[in-house]
């Protein structure tokens, strides 16, 4: 046999039914990603808080293991370099439902 394996490194600490992941828990993936929130049958579903590598982060509503909303993945801007930083997580323009339904921290 030939191939080598490695291990995925990805990290869940939470609830667990019938063997998956299940209630609220907290998925830490090998990339620096970070899911906290609450899953149903192995799949994010619900509320929760997804951190990206580079620092942006989506806060709203779950299903079927994506994120809802017009756009999925928040950009990070940084304004006034020069000056003390301010960085903003934008998540372009979201309909009235999707503001309601989703928070950018």
């Amino acid at each position: 046999q030939s191939g080598t394996s490695f291990q995925t490194m990805n990290r869940y600490v939470g609830e667990w039914q019938n063997g998956v992941r299940h209630g609220t828990g907290v998925f830490e993936y090998a990339d620096g990603s970070r899911y906290e929130g609450e899953w149903a049958a192995n799949v994010k579903e619900g509320t929760g808080t997804f951190n990206f590598p580079d620092g942006s982060c989506y806060k709203g509503k779950f299903s079927k293991d994506k994120m809802l909303g017009q756009h999925k993945r928040p950009t990070k801007t940084t304004i006034n370099p020069g000056a003390a930083e301010v960085v903003l997580h934008i998540n372009d323009l979201l309909s009235e439902q999707d503001n309601a339904e989703a928070e950018l921290v």
